[in-house]
Order: C-alpha cells, then structure tokens, then sequence
C-alpha cells in the first residue's frame, strides 16, 4: 500500500473480510508478524481495522514495530496476508480497505478507499484468486491392456511417480510417489490450467525440466483414461504422458495401464551335413519359444500368440512364412504357426555352416518384448562349394558339359553323374578342382567332355532298371544285381553304336548332375540338369 499523495496518511487502518471459503491463518506487516488480536481485527471486518504504518526506507524513525497509523508520503506498507482453505472450490474473491484522516482530492476524512486489482486495467477492482484443486488416479497392472482392470497392484522394485508438467515450459510443477500397496496417487494444490500428467520411475524437482520417461523391470506403458476410476484404458496416449485440463473441480481418474513386457527365449536347430541352396528346412520342430509373467509364465512354446521378426537370416538364407518370403525386418505374425515357418537357402556362399534371426515374442497386451532372441540354424558341415552357370549339350555323340563355381571350401574334385531318370544316377567320369589346396573365394569354369554313344546308353538305361527293380522288388534279387552289373559292364565297354536314334523318341532323355567331394570325403550335389541335344 503506497501513499503517493502530497501529505501523510494519518490515523491509517486496514481491514480485508475474509473472503468465503478462505481462512486468514497468518499476517506480516512490513515484515513483522501480526498477533491474533491484529489479525482479528483485519479479518473481521468490523471496525477500524488493522492500524498501519508505511516502512521507513532510512530507518531514521522511533515508531512502535507496528501499528503507528502513519502513511509517510512517498513510501508504502507491506502486509501480507496468508489463507488458508479447501480445494476444488470456486475462485476466490477478495478485497481491502484504506481509511485514514487527511485532505486528498475527492477523498473526504473519514471515507475508505478500496484495495485494486493491480492483474486488471480496472480501477478500484476486486482480486480473484483461482481456487486449488486436486488430480487422482490409479496404475493397474492391466494384463491384456482391456478396458477393464484385470490385475494386481503393479509390484516394482523402485517406486514409480506421477509427475505434472507444464507444457509450455516443460517443467515439472510437482511430484508425487504413487501408492505401492494401492496404486493410487493424489497431486494436490494446483491451479486451473493445461498440465502434462508423466508416470515414470524418475522422480521429478520443481522447476526442474521433466525427467526421461521410463518404467523399472521391464515394465512398459500401455494406455491411460482420464475421467473413469475403474478403467485404465479409453483409447489415449500409451507412452506413459496424459495432457489434462484443470478447470473448476478436482481431475479424478487420470489413469494408467501398465503391465511386464514378454520374454524372447533363444532356439536353434541342428542339421547333419552341409547347406544346400534351394533346400527348405522346416522349423516346425523347433518352434519359437518365449515366457509371460501374465500370459505364459513358464518358457515354452509361442504358437498361437503374436511374433514379430526383427532381423532376417544372415549368409544367403530366406525365411518363409506360410509360403510368403519375409523381405523387410518387423514382419508381424499373428496367431504364430510353427509349421508354417521355415528357412530356405538361396544364395549360400561356401564355408557356411549356420544362419541366425533375431525375433520377438508379443503379449496379449500387444507390448513386445524390447529385447529379441536369436535363432540360429546349424550345420554340421560347412558348403564347400557353390556353383553358378551349368549346361550340358550333346552334339554328334559328343557330351560338354560346362559348369562355374562361385565359391570352393576344401574341395578335392567333381564327379560327373549320369540318369535316364534324373533320380538313379551312374558316375561316367572325374575332373580335380582347380582351386589351389582347394579353397577359392574367386568364380572358377570346368569343363568336361566324353564321347556318348548307343551302348553307353544302353549302360546307363540298364543300370537305372536293375536299381530300381533292386529297391522295389526283393523277388528274383540275383536277376536285378546281375542287371545292374550287366548296365555297369555294358557302359564300360562303350560300343560305337550311333545313339541319334536312340535318343530321338520321347524317351530318350538324359539327365546329369556333378557331386563334389572334400577333402574330408564330404558330398555336395549341383541340381539336376538335363541334357540339350542337337
């Protein structure tokens, strides 16, 4: 209160009714705390009021510690007055009075002066203070993030908060511990405005910027609701941030649904032998396993629920499901069916022997788990050889057959194999490897060539029969030997007869395909081709 006229205010007294809902609990008058009597007499609003005195800026002066009635001119009392009251109420109303002895323009002894609004261009205006009001609300351990709760009281081993933020600082306005026996907190004090309302396990400061967003063991956000005590989810946010809207009331049922992601549990597979490219290799038997403290608590198997593959297989395999190619990483499958997963080696180089995926088991609650597995399916060789481009011709009894490899791991040599078939084959000759001490990582070219006539046909046709009457049939066993040796013999000895009319009826097809062998002995088949005559 300043005297800004041209002579003392004398006699000066103050008085302020209690505005309603509001308690005057405590008063300092230019910094010098009021009794109960001083009090009394501002808030009651009957009499004179409080006598006051303006604060000496020099210190000069021997007045009373308070209550001189003198208002020097130039200079200003400080009261500060101190309520106290419920929240959720409306606004509050309040006003004081100034009256003094003297001679003032328009202001005759004895007359009051009203306090003003210094907020407002108003003269003489009453102040309106915002009521406090309160935000309540509740963190369910909302199992499969339905509409309803349907869980304990989430169990931490760090407590977890409930910050408000002011959205257009950024600043945390106040923090509160949530309830670890009930979930459920209370933010008290605040006034009408737009806030942030953040659940996190980091504790925010007042004035401070808001801390990371973050839960403790796992847990992860799902949704909140705002308004419904019994419900955690209506459809908002679910990154553990509600905007809110304080206006005239207290804000209840703010609240959060939480839950404890799933768990990934690694598998592999083990396969006898090398990977062979255009192979497809079931995973039915080795499904993809994981563990859900609500959903699965035990580890096992993920059939029927949600994965999502996060990265694709490495070294040249493919993985199917359902016959469709999975080409891009966060490929979801719902209603996940073992028997329908598989991986393919496509474009396998040599010296492989394993493939690995990392994949994600997903709750009910549709939170995935932040940690993926890996799968990894391994071999007990490694490919020693990839091929490339393979054509065989047959030109005037003359059989080429030109082949690539694109890769050599240990390799020995090739072994060139003949079939009227393309089932039963019969060797028919034998090129070593031209990779130095057998390994290569650089395109090599092979080629073979062997005089094919009539009665090495007959040979290979032969030899085809007996095999398959000797795997068929057990009767008359020494007849299907004695032909399959005759079919051996006959290829052997490799008579001159001319073979285009043979091979010039619908029948007279010939198959042939090259088997690699190791160092080890270990095998390794190009695919099957047949022959191109001319």
């Amino acid at each position: 209160m300043s005297n800004t006229g041209d002579f003392h205010a004398i006699n000066a007294h103050y008085r302020n009714p209690n505005p309603s809902g509001l308690t005057l609990s405590s008063a300092t008058l230019n910094g010098i705390a009021l009794n109960t009597f001083q009090i009394d007499s501002i808030r009651l609003g009957t009499g004179s009021g409080l006598l006051i005195k303006s604060q000496d800026p020099t210190g000069t002066r021997t007045q009373a510690a308070t209550g001189s009635g003198v208002l020097y001119k130039d200079e200003a009392a400080t009261l500060v007055l101190t309520y106290s009251g419920a929240t959720g109420t409306a606004p509050y109303i309040g006003q004081g009075f100034i009256k003094y002895n003297g001679v003032q323009i328009l202001n005759l002894p004895n007359d009051e002066l009203p306090t003003n609004n210094p907020a407002t261009p108003a003269a003489n205006d009453a102040t309106t203070t915002p009521g406090c009001f309160t935000i309540t609300g509740t963190v369910f351990n909302d199992m499969n993030g339905g509409t309803t709760p349907d869980g304990s009281v989430p169990t931490t081993s760090v407590p977890i908060y409930v910050n408000v933020i002011d959205p257009a600082t950024g600043n945390v306005v106040a923090s509160v511990t949530v309830n670890p026996g009930t979930g459920t907190y209370t933010v008290p004090s605040l006034n009408p405005g737009n806030y942030t309302i953040q659940l996190t396990q980091v504790q925010g400061v007042a004035g401070n910027p808001k801390p990371a967003t973050m839960l403790p063991d796992g847990f992860a956000h799902l949704n909140t609701s705002i308004g419904n005590s019994t419900a955690p989810d209506d459809g908002n946010i679910t990154n553990g941030e509600t905007p809110v809207t304080v206006g005239s009331v207290n804000l209840t049922g703010v609240n959060f649904g939480i839950e404890q992601a799933p768990e990934s549990i690694a598998g592999a597979k083990s396969i006898t032998g090398a990977p062979q490219n255009g192979t497809t290799y079931s995973l039915e038997d080795t499904p993809l396993r994981g563990s859900d403290p609500q959903d699965q608590p035990a580890q096992g198997s993920w059939a029927g629920k949600t994965i999502i593959i996060d990265s694709l297989p490495t070294n040249g395999f493919e993985l199917i499901y359902d016959g469709i190619t999975i080409t891009t990483p966060g490929f979801r499958i719902p209603g996940y069916d073992p028997a329908k997963l598989s991986i393919k080696a496509t474009a396998v180089p040599g010296g492989t022997s394993s493939t690995r995926f990392y994949f994600s088991s997903v709750d009910l609650a549709g939170v995935k788990d932040p940690s993926p597995a890996a799968f990894n399916l391994n071999f007990s060789t490694a490919l020693p050889v990839v091929f490339g481009i393979i054509t065989a011709t047959l030109t005037d009894e003359q059989l080429v057959i030109n082949w690539q490899t694109l890769t050599e791991k240990n390799c020995s040599h090739y072994e060139i194999e003949a079939s009227k078939d393309g089932i039963h084959f019969l060797q028919i000759g034998e090129v070593k490897t031209l990779a130095p001490g057998g390994n290569s990582d650089q395109a090599l070219s092979y080629n073979f060539s062997k005089t094919f006539n009539g009665t090495m046909m007959w040979g290979v046709t032969l030899f085809t029969l007996g095999l398959l009457l000797l795997l068929g049939m057990r009767r008359n066993k020494w007849l299907h030997l004695s032909m399959l040796w005759m079919g051996m013999g006959i290829f052997a000895v490799s008579c001159n007869k001319n073979t285009k009319d043979l091979l010039s009826d619908s029948h007279s097809q010939l198959f042939f395909r090259i088997k690699q062998v190791d160092i080890n002995g270990d095998i390794n088949y190009s695919k099957v081709i047949q022959v191109h005559q001319k």
